[in-house]
Order: C-alpha cells, then sequence, then structure tokens
C-alpha cells in the first residue's frame, strides 16, 4: 500500500463545515457507553480507510494489542516494536490522533458487540454485592464478605474514592543557599 509522506494537519477525518472527507457525509452524533461524544470520523468504514491511509501496519496492530489488556507498553511490544522502546512507544501512540480514534472507534464497536456499558457493569457489581451482604436466616451473617467487600471495592474506585496515584499538582519555591561555612570552618 503506497503511503503518502505525512497525514493532514487535522486530526478529523471532517473539513472544517462538519463533512467527511472520504465520503462526504455530514458528522453524525454518537453515544458512547451512556454519554454523548463528538466522533472525529463519519462511519466505521470511512475511519478504516482512512487509518488503513495513513497508520502504520503496527501502529494497526498496536490498535488491536492496546485493547486486549489497556497496558500501552505491552501493546507496544506485542504489536512487534522494540522491548527497550515500547514504554515510549506505546504512550507516544496513545498521543496520536489518528491512533486515538482508531481506538476508540474498537471501543465502541467493542461496546456494541458485547452490549457492555458503564451501567451495565456497576448495576451487575450493585447486584453482586446485595446478594453477597444478603443475611442468613438462621445467624444473621452475611453469605460473602468478600464478594460483598470486592463490590463496595469497585464501586469507590469508579466514583474515583479511592486512587492508586497521588495526584499532585501546585507550586514550590525552592532556595538554594550556596556558600555557607561548615560548622569545621569556623
Amino acid at each position: 500500500m503506497n503511503k503518502q509522506t505525512a497525514p493532514p494537519q487535522q486530526a478529523s477525518i471532517f473539513s472544517d463545515d462538519g463533512i467527511c472527507v472520504v465520503c462526504g457525509r455530514p458528522s453524525p452524533p454518537t453515544l458512547v457507553a451512556g454519554n454523548k461524544v463528538t466522533l472525529l470520523w463519519c462511519t466505521n468504514d470511512c475511519t478504516r480507510i482512512y487509518a488503513q491511509r495513513w497508520m502504520t501496519p503496527k501502529q494497526s496492530a498496536f490498535v488491536d494489542e492496546y485493547l486486549v489488556d489497556l497496558n500501552a507498553a505491552k501493546a507496544a511490544a506485542r504489536a512487534g516494536y522494540s522491548l527497550k522502546t515500547a514504554v515510549q512507544i506505546g504512550n507516544e501512540n496513545l498521543r496520536k490522533p489518528l491512533v486515538q480514534q482508531a481506538l476508540a472507534l474498537a471501543m465502541l464497536e467493542r461496546s456494541q458487540r458485547t452490549q457492555i456499558t458503564t451501567d451495565k457493569v456497576l448495576t451487575d457489581i450493585e447486584l453482586v454485592k446485595q446478594d453477597a451482604m444478603r443475611l442468613v436466616a438462621e445467624n444473621q451473617t452475611m453469605i460473602n464478605h468478600a464478594a460483598a467487600l470486592r463490590a463496595c471495592e469497585l464501586h469507590g474506585k469508579h466514583l474515583k474514592m479511592f486512587t492508586d496515584k497521588l495526584d499532585v499538582s501546585g507550586g514550590m519555591t525552592l532556595n538554594v543557599i550556596t556558600g555557607v561555612p561548615d560548622a569545621d570552618d569556623e
């Protein structure tokens, strides 16, 4: 396949007036996992055509591999990038608009195919929690403490009540003083 030297500067396959550059149709609004989003492509077919034109085979493989575990470094390594540079390449790929579009499309297709949405997952977690917290009539104890705790933990993670990473922001001033004599010099 002949690839042109560089993709166009636009991050979307739509012209400024919202018309698809592949097929000429206007941009459709859509829902992803219950949230309204503005897609950067016209249809799945147009995105594939556009992506095939501009993405390298390794980038296409990266998109497929990223869906396995949502780990950019592992996806880059499985896609054929060097193990030494997999972390860097994975992060670079995630920042490329065309790769982002291809990933969003692949995730949308997976969600439609499996019919799994955020709401469904949260509903299922709640049902597991309610079942696990049912009391056994004889001794009034919960059926499964571990399952109930895990369900509560998943709800908390969804609400970002607990984070695995520390989000630090703000400023700091560091004053470095040089030329202060040591105690031995006095």
